[in-house]
């Protein structure tokens, strides 16, 4: 998994790429192949801190909300 992330919270300037190993998908589990994402305004709050009591997040952290891709079917 590849985007666009923070180790700590703070300004813009927190903001780097960042990548991560596939986690093991359970019988739960979807995984989807991104091919579009976008930022809202709870992003830049999240990365802020604004946020911390509401939605408190293990750092670090790879920000993004919105996404667009598919999901290929998998029969078992």
């Amino acid at each position: 998994m590849r985007g666009i992330g923070m180790k700590q919270y703070g300004g813009i300037q927190q903001l780097t790429e960042m990548e991560w190993p596939t986690k093991p998908i359970g019988p739960d589990d979807v995984l989807i192949s991104i091919k579009a994402s976008g930022v809202n305004p709870v992003d830049w709050k999240v990365r802020e801190g604004l946020l911390q009591a509401d939605f408190p997040f293990e750092l670090p952290l790879i920000l993004g909300w919105d996404a667009a891709g598919s999901v290929p079917w998998r029969f078992s």
